[in-house]
């Protein structure tokens, strides 16, 4: 693990960097903006023929779009992993996807926690119930009254968040706004995977709704779910239906379950999966605790690790803050917003445990 040491004038050059980029990439668009429509129409017809492609969710290649490499679904009665398959072996002796509510009662953690409610850091568990999903006239509706919505929710609303990423065959991830009812049914939607504490869960005839009941915080232990979520997505897909796997914008939570079931049933190793979903879904950032804990996951699974951290310390705050050291070379901006990301979190625990109670 290496160490680097930055001062905040360095850190402040890198982000007045990073604003230049987008002034110029905003530039850059308002030039060119006669072309959107086109561009536009040139990005449906390609997620057109991914949903063609996905037809058969159970197709056991994927070739990634990051470097066109061709990856393999681990064989589920011939694969050798470190990991227990457990519940996927008890949900193969289902008749039918509709039946995985009989396994609520069994002792598997991801359905005990069902009746939490309360996350690992103590924050309280939405118990509201939703019965019907968005529409896609519900959520034009929303769009034309966005100074109604706080700036975070109005936010993800729009792309990227609210796109409905095809990561595999059979393996979809989003934000909450892009849970839309007539584009799981499009997509053969069987499983939903909330990956949130915050937002209700839809509770639907079409659909079967699982809670991962985790806040988007560094301490929370998401490693707890990797297995139990891994094999209820490979179920589904080898069922013949797709699952989609949302947290609230789509960036940190759900990208880390789908980056865990890419390490226990894919070819993938996590360096290699986290390259092919930032190639698909661009926003993804899961948090430094969740890439530890997905590390450790991948030792568990593979038997190896493949990506390496590096510590920096920040001068004058006496920050060390933990960064992956491909982010450096692959996502300079993403490296960087992650030190700052990092460096508020710290601040913001310190100052809370110096206040008074």
């Amino acid at each position: 693990m290496g160490n680097l040491c930055l001062s905040n004038e360095t850190i402040n050059v890198r982000l007045k960097r990073i604003n230049l980029v987008k002034d110029v990439a905003q530039t850059k668009e308002n030039i060119i903006g006669t072309t959107r429509t086109s561009i536009s129409q040139q990005k449906k017809t390609i997620k057109q023929k991914s949903m063609i492609l996905d037809s058969k969710p159970s197709s056991n290649r994927i070739e990634s779009r990051y470097n066109r490499k061709i990856f393999e679904f681990i064989n589920p009665n011939r694969f050798n992993l470190n990991r227990s398959s457990e519940l996927l072996r008890t949900l193969m002796r289902l008749q039918s996807i509709s039946d995985i509510t009989d396994c609520f009662k069994l002792n598997y953690k991801i359905f005990e926690d069902q009746k939490r409610i309360k996350t690992s850091t103590q924050k309280d568990i939405v118990q509201q119930i939703s019965f019907q999903p968005f529409t896609r006239e519900k959520i034009e509706e929303i769009k034309q009254n966005p100074n109604r919505l706080p700036a975070d929710t109005a936010l993800i609303l729009m792309p990227p968040f609210s796109e409905f990423d095809r990561i595999v065959p059979g393996v979809y991830q989003t934000s909450v706004t892009g849970i839309v009812s007539e584009t799981m049914r499009e997509n053969r939607i069987r499983l939903i995977i909330n990956a949130t504490y915050e937002m209700p869960l839809l509770k639907n005839p079409e659909f079967i709704s699982i809670r991962v009941p985790i806040e988007d915080d560094p301490q929370e232990m998401i490693l707890e779910y990797f297995d139990d979520v891994a094999d209820l997505l490979e179920f589904v897909r080898l069922k013949g239906y797709c699952s989609v796997v949302h947290c609230m914008a789509g960036v940190s939570r759900s990208a880390a379950l789908i980056l865990a079931y890419l390490i226990k049933y894919t070819t993938f190793n996590l360096f290699e999966a986290f390259l092919h979903i930032k190639s698909i879904r661009e926003p993804i950032r899961p948090n430094i605790g969740f890439l530890q804990q997905l590390n450790q996951y991948e030792m568990i699974c593979k038997g190896q690790s493949s990506i390496e951290f590096e510590t920096i310390e920040i001068e004058n705050d006496r920050i060390k803050v933990l960064v992956p050291k491909f982010y450096r070379l692959h996502y300079p901006e993403l490296y960087d917003v992650e030190i700052q990301r990092q460096i508020h979190y710290a601040k913001t625990k310190q100052s809370n445990q110096n206040s008074p109670s």
